[in-house]
């Protein structure tokens, strides 16, 4: 692959992303990766639609169908939105690591009431949770969310 252009002819991704290349058509490797891994899931599964039907049909006669995790930022949200859109019933869950921001809350609570969605808030034990992040900062861990 060739790295011409800093940016994806295709998607939004530029030279920031680690690990970033581009064909000589300017499209990323994770563009084409994007594509393989819906070829292979088409493939198996079926499209997306289908499988949706499917979710339908085994949650038919059930207050919620699928579940889907959401945080309060855009990609959960969206995410939630599309399987909203493939008219799914989602109860969607947000776990409380201790650290969710008044942003993210009031994404959360906007989420909810557009959408006309569930949102159950999952809490760990504080105790626990703050010995799992001190353990991810003694052994630096590159992701304190970890535990």
């Amino acid at each position: 692959m060739v790295t011409p252009t800093s940016t994806c002819s295709r998607c939004v991704m530029d030279t920031t992303a680690q690990g970033i290349r581009f064909d000589d058509k300017g499209v990323c490797n994770y563009c084409h990766l994007h594509d393989r891994m819906e070829e292979s899931l088409r493939s198996k599964e079926g499209t997306v639609e289908q499988i949706a039907e499917k979710i339908r049909k085994a949650g038919k006669n059930r207050q919620y169908d699928c579940v889907v995790g959401v945080s309060g930022g855009t990609d959960s949200t969206y995410c939630l939105y599309m399987v909203k859109k493939l008219g799914l019933r989602p109860l969607a869950v947000h776990f409380d690591n201790g650290w969710v921001s008044d942003v993210a809350a009031a994404n959360l609570k906007a989420m909810s009431e557009r959408l006309k969605v569930d949102v159950r808030r999952v809490t760990a034990d504080w105790d626990a949770l703050r010995a799992g992040y001190r353990a991810c900062i003694e052994a630096s861990t590159e992701d304190v969310c970890m535990p």
